[in-house]
This record gives C-alpha cells, sequence and structure tokens, in this order.
C-alpha cells in the first residue's frame, strides 16, 4: 500500500525489492529501486540495495557508480556506521570485476582501518603491493595479516620475498 501512495517510498521499496530477491526476481526488485532511488539525496538503504542488485546483474560499472554516489553523497566509507563493511565489501567486488586495481586497493585499505581483524584484506593488500614491487608495502600488509592468521602460508611466502629483498 505505501508503495501504491509514493512510488518514491525508500523503505518500502527496500522491503519489496528484498522480497522480489527472495523470489529470485532480479529485474523486478531493480525497478523497485531505481523507482524510490533520488540521486540527489539518495537513500543509503536504497542505494546499497541498488548496487548490489546491479553486481548480480553483472553491471559492475554501473554498481561502482553507486557506490562511488554513497561515498560522495553520504560519506559512506569514510567512517564507521553500521553496514560499512558490507558496503565497502560490494565496492570492492564492482572493483575486482572492472579490473580497477587503484581504486581496489584504496577500498580494501578502508576495509583494513575499519575492521582490524580482516586478515584476507590485508593478505589481498599484500599480494597487490608485491605485484606493483612495492615491497615495504607488502611487508606492512603481510605482517599484520600473520598478526591475525599465523598459519597462513601465503602470507609467510610473501614475508619470505619481503626479507629475502633485504638480503
Amino acid at each position: 500500500a505505501a508503495i501504491e501512495k509514493n512510488a518514491r517510498e525508500p523503505l518500502a521499496a527496500v522491503v519489496l525489492a528484498q522480497l522480489e530477491l527472495l523470489a529470485q526476481d532480479i529485474d523486478d526488485a531493480e525497478e523497485f529501486l531505481q523507482t524510490a532511488l533520488d540521486a540527489e539525496k539518495p537513500d543509503r538503504r536504497v542505494l546499497g540495495m541498488l548496487a548490489r542488485v546491479r553486481l548480480l546483474q553483472g553491471e559492475a560499472a554501473d554498481a561502482a557508480r553507486l557506490y562511488e554516489l554513497g561515498r560522495d553523497k553520504l560519506g559512506i566509507g569514510k567512517s564507521y556506521l553500521p553496514g560499512t563493511d558490507e558496503w565497502l565489501k560490494g565496492q570492492a567486488a564492482a572493483y575486482v570485476k572492472l579490473g580497477e586495481t587503484g581504486k581496489l586497493q584504496s577500498v580494501l585499505e578502508s576495509i583494513a582501518r575499519l575492521d582490524g581483524d580482516n586478515a584476507v584484506v590485508r593478505k589481498k593488500l599484500a599480494q597487490m603491493a608485491v605485484e606493483r614491487d612495492d615491497l615495504e608495502a607488502a611487508g606492512k600488509w603481510a605482517g599484520q595479516a600473520l598478526f591475525i592468521d599465523v598459519m597462513d602460508a601465503d602470507t609467510h611466502t610473501v614475508l619470505a620475498k619481503v626479507y629475502e629483498s633485504r638480503g
């Protein structure tokens, strides 16, 4: 009833989109969310769910644009609020699909800053640093990852490269 009275009602659109997603009707979920989206004053819930839907539809570039809209208009990712970690993980997934390593690195660093126990993100940052031959950064991130998960063989391999380079 709320959506019939006001098709742009964010909460109603999110609830209806969630129901459509449960029914595996991604296109109808997108339609509810697109109708409720106000690009000038976006609702965090609508924007986040629409970005996730666009990722599910294989539209990583549009998902990245929506995540960036949330960062720019709402400040999401600049400080910790409930749901920020999921937002940043979605943004990272979009950048992975697009091959945007520079943007991916920035988002992963934000996740690492907000989530002190995330070894997977630190391990990825260490691997990315090795790929660009930044062994100082690789050592930093691998050291942090190892502190969280001392048994991770890949992290030990990265640290071995770092120590080998130091002589």
